[in-house]
């Protein structure tokens, strides 16, 4: 899994309504890559087209929990990460990986630890 999309799986994941996002903020989804372009050594160019086999299941495994934990179509998030998706914190909100933007004037919203 790549980077941004592991930190948009994980935000995802959260705790319904404890999801938030700064107003700046940007999430990012895109299908898993392997790093271009690939110069190694044999043993290392297996691993890497071993890496490019897996690639369909490892796009699978990042698709489900986005789209358990939004509600959204597997089909469309697939279809997003194809393309690169970034989303601004509002239309984070929009399409739930976010549940608040927070609003840097006001404080913190503070919950009891439970």
């Amino acid at each position: 899994m790549n980077r941004p999309s592991a930190r948009a799986a994980v935000l995802a994941a959260g705790t319904p309504g404890k999801r938030m996002a700064l107003p700046g903020a940007r999430i990012v989804i895109q299908h898993p890559a392997i790093e271009e372009p690939v110069r190694d050594r044999p043993r290392d160019l297996d691993v890497h087209a071993e890496e490019l086999r897996q690639l369909p299941q490892r796009r699978s495994v990042m698709v489900r929990p986005i789209a358990r934990h939004t509600g959204r179509d597997a089909g469309r998030i697939t279809g997003g990460m194809e393309r690169c998706t970034v989303f601004d914190a509002p239309a984070a909100r929009t399409r739930r990986p976010v549940d608040l933007v927070l609003d840097s004037s006001e404080p913190f919203p503070s919950t009891p630890a439970g």
